[in-house]
């Protein structure tokens, strides 16, 4: 399949990833259709490119050359179940979806996995986001390449396995990151600071992560297996049991690795 501007594109999907992806996609195909479950979601996003939408699986448009599918991981198969067609070819975004939940659908399929955190309210350049691919063939893989190429400049081949190793990867710098600085602004609440105050911290500790790669930039108590302190914060976060258990953890791992790292 040569990829070209004519061929049409439908979007399952209008959340996040679908929100951005449509968008970028639409400057370099026709989008016809857009579904979501949400009637308002695939309304609003339509009305970003405009083309049709609906919240009816019997109504997506079979005339499409591509469909992709951008839809939590747990009702994705649902959806595709109900599809009273084959499509010609089938790309989903998922981190952690195994290729082959779209073989049964589609004779050419694969993945485009964006390694990025999205938001609609938040504006990215896709451009320079890496996207890691797969396909179920050569045919595929092309197609899909030429796709992938038209969103971002930085694509890359990825099996089903290191997909998911990258997911989990993502999910510890993201995530788990995020959900420690919740924690963090849940201790600043009881001094009267708000997480302003942390915001430099923070810029810091990215920019050195990114400069000198996380392994050199580590700082802090664990690091320097200084148990005074660490005993001593974990005694004061005896009225916050959630942030105390998170402290003992992260300071243990940080010693263990360090060690190990010693031992090499």
């Amino acid at each position: 399949m040569t990829i070209s501007k004519k061929q049409k594109i439908v979007y399952i999907g209008a959340g996040n990833v679908a929100f951005h992806f449509a968008n970028t996609l639409s400057k370099h195909f026709e989008i016809i259709q857009i579904y979501s479950r949400n009637i308002d979601n695939a309304k609003f996003l339509s009305s970003k490119i405009n083309c049709s939408y609906t919240n009816n699986i019997s109504e997506i448009a079979k005339n499409a050359d591509i469909y992709f599918i951008s839809l939590k991981d747990d009702i994705i198969e649902d959806v595709l179940k109900k599809l009273n067609f084959k499509m010609p070819l089938s790309i989903h975004t998922s981190g952690s979806t195994d290729i082959n939940i779209l073989k049964n659908y589609s004779e050419n399929f694969g993945v485009i996995y964006p390694l990025q955190t999205f938001s609609k309210q938040s504006e990215l350049d896709l451009s320079e986001i890496p996207l890691f691919i797969e396909a179920n063939n050569n045919f595929s893989l092309l197609s899909i390449k030429q796709i992938a190429e038209n969103i971002s400049q930085k694509t890359y081949n990825c099996s089903s396995e290191n997909r998911q190793l990258l997911h989990i990867a993502g999910v510890f710098t993201n995530n788990f990151t995020n959900h420690l600085f919740s924690l963090s602004n849940k201790i600043l609440k009881n001094t009267g600071y708000e997480f302003d105050v942390l915001k430099p911290l923070i810029s810091e500790t990215l920019s050195k992560a990114i400069k000198l790669g996380p392994d050199k930039s580590q700082t802090g108590p664990a690091i320097r297996n200084d148990k005074n302190i660490i005993n001593k914060h974990l005694e004061i976060l005896e009225n916050y049991k959630d942030c105390q258990k998170m402290y003992s953890f992260v300071s243990e791992s940080i010693i263990k690795e360090n060690n190990g790292k010693k031992n090499d």
